[in-house]
């Protein structure tokens, strides 16, 4: 994921903070010079008066993910409420009841957490961008769906 800031916050300076979805591994460049890694998830850099400015990453992709820079916060994309969250777990909760259901080994048990947890990761992203609490709902059940059929069919060719 890639996000862009450039605001009062950051002197009107192009901050792009990217993450990788698969490792967890950040990046921070601030025009076009990479910020210096201090700690986990913490970087610095100079903006245009000298000074060091102080950003640290916080949250995750699923529940929210947040900058904090030089004490102000910074949302960068909303945080999930509840309700939210329950639509979220729905495709792994049903694929691993499915995969109890109709039986299987400790592979396709750790096979149907797998892919439950990225159907599970794509509802989270594709949540966000709706306001209908019904249609979260629906999009929910059908990546669900989707998250079951694709269980069905990687489970076949075991």
């Amino acid at each position: 994921m890639k996000f862009i800031l450039k605001n009062e916050k950051t002197k009107q300076q192009t901050m792009i903070i990217e993450r990788n979805v698969w490792t967890g591994k950040t990046s921070i460049i601030v025009d076009d010079i990479p910020a210096i890694k201090v700690a986990k998830l913490t970087y610095e850099y100079i903006d245009i008066d000298e000074k060091r400015i102080q950003v640290k990453i916080q949250g995750n992709d699923i529940s929210g993910l947040e900058v904090v820079i030089d004490g102000e916060i910074i949302q960068l994309n909303k945080k999930l409420s509840k309700a939210e969250l329950f639509f979220v777990f729905i495709p792994t909760v049903s694929t691993l009841i499915f995969m109890l259901i109709f039986g299987g080994n400790a592979i396709i048990g750790g096979l149907a957490g797998c892919i439950g947890f990225l159907f599970s990761f794509l509802t989270s992203t594709l949540i966000r961008e709706v306001n209908n609490v019904f249609l979260k709902l629906m999009l929910s059940i059908a990546i669900s769906g989707a998250s079951i059929f694709s269980f069905l069919f990687v489970s076949i060719l075991f």
